[in-house]
């Protein structure tokens, strides 16, 4: 289909919800395939308006890449570093996912 690489340079995305601030920066690759390659801060998010049950105060950052293959959705989270709480507990989220979905 494309015989060029065509590239969007995002350079950042700010989203103020949930009393917070999320904001995003990466590149979307429109190829043969669909992909994003990009990294994710989150800045004071306070769950308890969206989850009342389960109030929760995030801050931390992950790196995020997602690509869409001849139909094959794939994924993986290289970095993710969530701190803040849950429940009135202290939470620490550390680590990485790596997803493949089929698509039919």
């Amino acid at each position: 289909m494309f015989n060029q690489q065509k590239y969007i340079n995002i350079e950042q995305v700010v989203v103020q919800a949930l009393g917070g601030q999320i904001s995003s920066e990466g590149q979307l690759s429109l190829t043969d395939s669909l992909a994003w390659q990009g990294s994710t801060q989150i800045d004071s998010i306070d769950l308890a308006a969206l989850l009342p049950d389960y109030p929760a105060q995030l801050n931390g950052e992950l790196a995020l890449s997602v690509n869409n293959e001849q139909g094959v959705w794939q994924g993986a989270i290289d970095k993710l570093d969530i701190h803040g709480s849950w429940l009135g507990y202290p939470l620490l989220v550390k680590g990485g996912l790596i997803i493949i979905k089929l698509m039919e």
